[in-house]
């Protein structure tokens, strides 16, 4: 019995060593895409082996590799196909980006234009405003029909009380109602 017992302790390390030896010949790819040796250590500077081998299918789909891989999907798909595919995606994606920047870059410049024009109307509005203002004012500080006061600055006040008489024009020079 322990003859048998040594043979199954010698076949046993030969096939562990024959496995690492298979394992080290044999390539891996890593998680980042680099090739690498098998065995211990295989990919440890490049994220780890990857998990499976996964190919990508005619249409477009991916499916793990092996016998069988994309069978519904219309075969694995050859990688010039994939590289031209990927190729005029970066280039959609590109021009895409550029006609949004130009697109924000023209609403900018609208938003810009229509702040300056709703300014300068706003401007207009409150200088003939004023203008009216001093108008309605000027007109009725000259007119004495009704005055109560005339006032320092030669102007008349048509103020009700004595609180209010010619405030705003130096005084009252004189009072024309006896009030």
């Amino acid at each position: 019995m322990s003859m048998f017992r040594m043979l199954l302790v010698a076949g046993g390390v030969l096939a562990l060593s024959s496995g690492g030896l298979s394992a080290q010949a044999m390539k891996v790819t890593c998680k980042d895409g680099t090739k690498s040796a098998g065995g211990q250590g295989a990919c440890s500077s490049h994220g780890g082996i990857a998990d499976a081998l996964s190919v990508s299918c005619k249409d477009g789909t991916k499916s793990a590799g092996g016998q069988g891989a994309c069978s519904s999907h219309g075969g694995i798909a050859p990688k010039m196909a994939l590289k031209a595919d990927a190729k005029i995606a970066k280039a959609d994606a590109k021009a895409a980006a550029k006609d949004m920047k130009a697109d924000a870059k023209i609403a900018a410049k609208d938003a810009k234009s229509d702040l300056k024009d709703a300014k300068m109307s706003l401007k207009a509005d409150a200088k003939a405003a004023d203008k009216a203002a001093k108008a309605a004012d000027k007109a009725e500080d000259h007119d004495a029909k009704g005055a109560t006061a005339l006032c320092n600055d030669k102007t008349y006040s048509h103020a009700k009380s004595a609180q209010g008489m010619c405030s705003g024009h130096g005084g009252v020079a004189k009072t024309l109602t006896g009030k």
